[in-house]
């Protein structure tokens, strides 16, 4: 466009030129066609600065969207991520005619590594179970941090397939209980799972993760964790 623009410019001057020896028209005519040439380069620069701002403000938003439903440690969904994120989960499983299967599991013995070791030692084992146990865990698998200690899990699956998530809950009992190098420290950790399944339709998940509560608090008495 600005080729164009000077080609133009530089044909209607010499066009003028020819019909008219105003040295004054030329100039004014010159003057014009600087003019215009510096609104327009200004009016891009403003366009770019626009889009470039409106990119840095939808990309503000997005972070810190994100940050009030994850976990900043564990990048993991946090309580509110998990909240928002189930109903998606009960629809499914409602439209599958499948089951919901809530787990809690709560770590054990983890407060006297923070105590031994430092928060910092603490941090840095806490985000590789978490991303430990992720990696063991199907892509519609939901799994959260509660908060402190506690993570839950929420999925949907037919009743015939309870069999794998009994599975799934002693592979995530392995991984959290295997030891965990961090800094040539070699930590390793108990743990408890409580589990619970229910119909959409007669199960809401408050209830769910009530017996799920219940039935790791059992686990507890009953001392099923893995002992250090």
């Amino acid at each position: 466009a600005f080729a164009m623009l000077l080609w133009n410019g530089l044909t209607l001057l010499q066009e003028v030129s020819r019909l008219s020896q105003s040295a004054n028209l030329m100039q004014t005519i010159m003057a014009t066609m600087v003019l215009n040439l510096a609104l327009m380069l200004f009016g891009w620069r403003h366009y770019v600065d626009l889009q470039h701002k409106a990119a840095q403000h939808k990309a503000s938003e997005a972070r810190a969207a994100k940050m009030l439903v994850t976990d900043p440690l564990t990048d993991l969904a946090n309580r509110k991520g998990f909240a928002d994120t189930v109903p998606a989960i009960v629809a499914k499983a409602t439209s599958h005619n499948d089951n919901i299967i809530v787990m809690l599991i709560q770590l054990n013995r983890f407060k006297q590594i923070n105590d031994r070791y430092g928060h910092d030692i603490g941090d840095v084992v806490m985000a590789q179970l978490a991303s430990a146990m992720q990696e063991r865990l199907p892509d519609d698998v939901l799994l959260a941090r509660m908060g402190g200690e506690e993570f839950a899990l929420a999925m949907a699956r037919p009743l015939e397939a309870m069999p794998l998530v009994d599975h799934l809950a002693e592979t995530l009992l392995r991984t959290i209980t295997r030891t965990y190098d961090v800094e040539g420290r070699m930590i390793q950790l108990g743990a408890y799972i409580g589990m619970s399944t229910g119909v959409p339709a007669l199960q809401s998940i408050s209830d769910l993760l009530r017996r799920a509560d219940m039935a790791m608090e059992q686990a507890r008495t009953a001392r099923l964790d893995c002992p250090l």
